[in-house]
């Protein structure tokens, strides 16, 4: 969204919502796949939001500066989740 408020478009429900359904099926393929998740959103950003080609290197710029942090935080919560199952199977 702030990639469109900043190239002057404002985002609407009406255009967001079956945006957030589609991406959500999309993502689906991308686990696993280092830039694979934006890569897999690339073709719903430019037919669904309008994006040209600069607001589309824009996104993967964006992606790869912040993947890093996803990565650690789906790490950690797969820890803490292992942690609590493993303190239960043992009660």
């Amino acid at each position: 969204m702030g990639v469109m408020l900043l190239s002057g478009n404002t985002p609407t429900i009406s255009m967001m919502g079956p945006f957030i359904l589609m991406l959500g099926i999309t993502m689906v393929a991308a686990p696993g796949i280092p830039g694979g998740g934006v890569m897999a959103a690339l073709g719903l950003l430019e037919k669904m939001l309008m994006f040209n080609p600069a607001q589309l290197g824009l996104m993967i710029a964006i992606h790869f500066a912040q993947d890093s942090f996803g990565i650690a935080t789906n790490i950690t919560g797969d820890c803490a989740i292992s942690m609590v199952v493993d303190k239960v199977s043992k009660k």
